[in-house]
Order: C-alpha cells, then sequence, then structure tokens
C-alpha cells in the first residue's frame, strides 16, 4: 500500500469514530479506539507483515528440512 491509500484508510477510521461517538475531540476518540481495541491502520499492516514474514520463514524453513531429508 502506497502513503496515500493508508492516509485515506486512516482518515475512514477516524470518520467512522467521530460519527460513532458524535465528538471531534481527538483525545475522546484515541481513548475511545484504545478500548475497544483499535489501532491505526498504519499498525494493522504492519501487524499483519510480521504475521505473513513470520508464516513464511516458517514455511521456508520447513521446506527446506523436507529437502534436506528428501536427498538423503
Amino acid at each position: 500500500m502506497n502513503v496515500s491509500d493508508m492516509r485515506s484508510l486512516e482518515f475512514t477510521l477516524k470518520r467512522l469514530m467521530i460519527k460513532l461517538f458524535r465528538t471531534y475531540d481527538s483525545d475522546v476518540i484515541n481513548s475511545c479506539m484504545w478500548f475497544f481495541g483499535l489501532s491505526t491502520v498504519s499498525e494493522l499492516i504492519d501487524r499483519r507483515k510480521v504475521r505473513f514474514l513470520s508464516k513464511c520463514r516458517s514455511n521456508m524453513q520447513e521446506n527446506l528440512l523436507c529437502k534436506v531429508c528428501q536427498s538423503q
């Protein structure tokens, strides 16, 4: 995702929270997001990247072990 896409998603999330809680106070919005376990879009993307890369790493190690076992 590029920066403009992330900003657009971030704006959409903030706008949803503003309408849901009927406030423009950023402290209230941030507190509500924290209490509901919501993160910023960039944090969510970073978490997904880490999860994806760890799965890829695990799969690569398993495949490497399989190749080593098959060659013997």
